[in-house]
């Protein structure tokens, strides 16, 4: 039998109207922030997402949180669509699905004790009395690694790792199902990541924790992923196993992304692929395969024809004219 995702996404699509008029302000075009992705997760797994600066990362992660509305598709969680739900209706599925924002400086309200920051998300689920809520902080405060003493301070006495563990808290107290890891760690002072990560892998295994973990860097997304998503302009390249991406990249993007990892070694092996030029613009998106325009493979099909995600082993999916 076939085990159910816990979360499913389906033809996901984000479009930003792009306006222009002084007064009358008409629609002459739009931004495709996510275009047509999908993917599944199941329950325990971590899915990595990738790919460079404005590929549309953050923008699946608010849609599929409901952040931002959807323009089109589905997200399914535990076989639900809830895209359709109402914002009553949704805020019950938010106890379930939690998000960490990359910039703890940002995201944790200056004028609110780590124990009011806490304990809102428990407020607007209606959980417990105030006993049974003051138990609940302590006991997760202890979970990240912080201590009983931080109860009563504010976010401006914490370093960049100690807030960072506030916002995991924060998202953990509720008991959700998903968190959406979102730059969690690029804020972050190298060793300072590897606690965090580390911190996030011991939580995973004792609650059961199902990840989306967000990121341009792939040493990061390898050390922390099951599954890895190679987005580029808002559309699916590569969605495989690790271990099986890392070892047979199929798509011009993936190997490109790669190689550009910085090595001790230095030396580049013939046919490695360069990433040279800078990102299209979603605004206006090369035709065919967004990413032809900055493929050494690229053929006429590419310039014309959309490639299909295709399954090309088990469970790597590759959308690419080269198969």
């Amino acid at each position: 039998m076939t085990q159910q995702p816990l979360l499913e996404v389906q033809g996901l699509k984000k479009y930003f109207p792009l306006k222009r008029g002084l007064f009358i302000k008409s629609v002459v075009g739009a931004v495709k922030a996510v275009d047509d992705v999908s993917f599944a997760l199941n329950s325990g797994e971590t899915l990595g997402i990738v790919g460079e600066s404005g590929c549309g990362k953050s923008t699946i992660a608010k849609c599929i949180l409901r952040l931002i509305e959807p323009t089109a598709g589905k997200v399914l969680f535990e076989g639900k669509d809830i895209c359709p739900l109402s914002m009553t209706e949704m805020r019950t599925y938010r106890k379930y699905m939690q998000m960490i924002f990359q910039n703890p400086y940002a995201s944790l309200d200056p004028q609110m004790t780590v124990a009011k920051i806490l304990e809102e998300p428990l407020l607007i689920q209606h959980f417990g009395d105030k006993q049974s809520r003051r138990q609940r902080i302590m006991e997760i405060i202890r979970e990240v690694g912080l201590d009983d003493t931080h109860y009563d301070s504010y976010p401006h006495e914490f370093s960049g790792g100690q807030r960072q563990r506030i916002a995991i808290a924060r998202a953990l107290v509720t008991r959700p199902k998903v968190i959406i890891a979102d730059e969690a760690v690029s804020a972050l002072d190298v060793s300072i990541q590897a606690q965090i990560l580390n911190l996030m892998q011991q939580l995973q295994q004792k609650y059961g924790l199902t990840y989306i973990f967000i990121s341009h860097s792939l040493p990061v997304i390898r050390h922390i992923s099951t599954t890895i998503g190679v987005l580029y302009l808002g559309k699916m390249m590569e969605y495989a196993p690790k271990k099986e991406l890392f070892a047979h990249p199929e798509h011009p993007y993936t190997q490109g992304l790669l190689n550009a990892v910085p090595s001790l070694a230095n030396r580049r092996k013939k046919g490695e692929i360069i990433l040279a030029q800078d990102v299209p613009s979603a605004s206006n998106p090369p035709s065919g395969c967004v990413f032809h325009t900055r493929c050494p493979y690229c053929k006429d099909i590419c310039k014309e024809q959309i490639p299909e995600l295709k399954e090309v082993g088990s469970h790597h999916w590759v959308a690419c004219h080269l198969w």
